[in-house]
């Protein structure tokens, strides 16, 4: 604290001189008039009264600059129209159960600063209106028996990013973590692992990744592993699976995942491996990044009779983004147009082996304007919501984007910053306000309260 020295005319005469005190707080310097001190003071009603026009000026001026700051994404860019969550439906959480950006981390990217690259980082969450985010840990099977140290390292590299920007982003290891972070305008992350490939045969690992704060397993990826076959190895190359469905390794690892309030993930594993599951467990089930058999008949997707398990199991499907899980006519023609241009793509593979992530954005940017005409619309992602409603109810259905862990999205969601686009789309459809926080994040909270706590 020190001191101001001011001049003022009292009762109209000579000038008189007071030493008034300051004070700075946070940058900013008040004198003792802000106070109200210096009752007495000749001329001082004149004062107080200017004072009080100060008050409300400051007041004013403060309410300007904080509807200024909710009305803008990252570095003050203004977020208007489509770019900002509907204010009137009151979202406070937005779940999206599924996301590969920690693929990025792991190789050392900042993901607290905005990038080109990908789809996510943390000012373009922020940009999006997501508040609780599913983290997935994948393990690319050929890492092998260095599975474990793979799924490590990708954890180790969320703890770096947390710790980095504990403003911003905190770890959720139960349902109680994710309201006080959201609360305090945080990002909510939760571990996913995907894939039991980083299990091995160890049940003890189960233990080990819940303790890092793992609150979701998937048992298998396209790859049948030693717990449980895929749904790829069943549906594409079923005569090379010894067994079918869970293993007894895998159905102590579905009671292991109950005891220890761990979701499980049916995305990937096969459609045998499912009703195992269903038959065995005793908490929910969810799927965390899928799509609608009925509308795209990939063998990822759902058919009715396990979106109605889920819903009895009082679990969540959770729609992914992928066009080639949304529109059965994507992929041939996909096909087809890198068919046309196999000179040019085998060039650009050749420059970018060995970086995958590279090679499809200079993939895409190449192929722009005919990929564009054949991108599946984000409406279609509305259009597996909507059949899901339609089935099992509102309280069953959730989103999970696999942004970053897909080559190409849906026309008219770039990357996760395009998500208030899908929410006005549910309105057009004529969702309701509460149908509409339940499928964009509440239906996920209860199912992770449930089972994680």
């Amino acid at each position: 604290m020190d001191g101001s020295t001011i001049f003022f005319h009292a009762n109209g005469g000579s000038h008189q001189q007071l030493l008034i005190p300051t004070v700075d707080i946070d940058g900013l310097r008040f004198t003792g008039l802000a106070f109200g001190v210096l009752p007495g003071v000749p001329g001082y009603s004149h004062l107080q009264e200017g004072v009080r026009m100060l008050r409300a000026f400051l007041a004013v001026s403060l309410a300007l600059f904080l509807l200024t700051l909710t009305s803008c994404g990252p570095g003050g860019k203004s977020l208007r129209g489509e770019s900002r969550m509907p204010a009137e439906l009151g979202l406070t959480i937005v779940a999206d159960t599924h996301n590969d950006v920690l693929l990025r981390a792991v190789e050392g990217e900042d993901l607290g600063t905005r990038t080109k690259r990908g789809h996510s980082d943390l000012p373009r969450f922020r940009e999006g209106g997501i508040t609780f985010q599913g983290f997935s840990v994948w393990v690319n099977p050929t890492y092998g028996p260095m599975a474990f140290e793979r799924a490590s390292a990708i954890i180790d590299s969320f703890d770096v990013l947390v710790r980095r920007y504990p403003r911003q982003i905190g770890l959720a290891r139960r349902a109680s973590d994710v309201e006080s972070l959201v609360g305090a305008g945080k990002l909510a992350g939760f571990l996913a692992l995907e894939g039991g490939i980083a299990l091995g045969t160890d049940l003890s690992r189960i233990d080990s990744f819940y303790n890092r704060g793992v609150r979701s397993i998937t048992l298998t990826w396209n790859d049948t592993t030693p717990w449980a076959s895929s749904a790829e190895d069943e549906a594409e190359h079923p005569k090379k699976l010894a067994q079918k469905g869970l293993t007894e390794l895998g159905r102590a690892a579905v009671q292991k995942m109950n005891e220890l309030g761990v979701l499980i993930d049916v995305s990937h594993p096969g459609e045998r491996t499912f009703w195992d599951i269903v038959e065995i467990t005793k908490k929910p089930i969810i799927a965390s990044h899928s799509g609608v058999y009925e509308l795209c008949n990939s063998y990822r997707n759902l058919k009715d009779g396990q979106i109605r398990a889920i819903a009895k199991s009082r679990g969540i499907v959770c729609i992914a983004f992928y066009p080639g899980y949304l529109d059965s006519t994507f992929t041939p023609k996909f096909e087809a147009m890198a068919k046309r241009h196999k000179s040019e793509l085998d060039s650009l593979r050749e420059v970018f082996k060995g970086h995958d992530d590279e090679y499809i954005v200079s993939r895409n940017k190449l192929l722009k304007d005919e990929l564009d005409t054949i991108r599946t619309p984000l409406s279609r992602i509305v259009d597996h919501i909507e059949y899901v409603v339609k089935l099992v109810g509102a309280d069953c259905v959730g989103i999970g984007s696999d942004f970053d862990g897909m080559g190409t999205t849906p026309l008219g969601l770039d990357d996760v910053t395009g998500m208030p686009k899908l929410v006005r789309e549910l309105m057009k459809r004529g969702f309701t306000p509460g149908d509409i926080r339940k499928i964009m994040g509440e239906n996920f909270l209860r199912v992770f309260r449930e089972v994680s706590g």
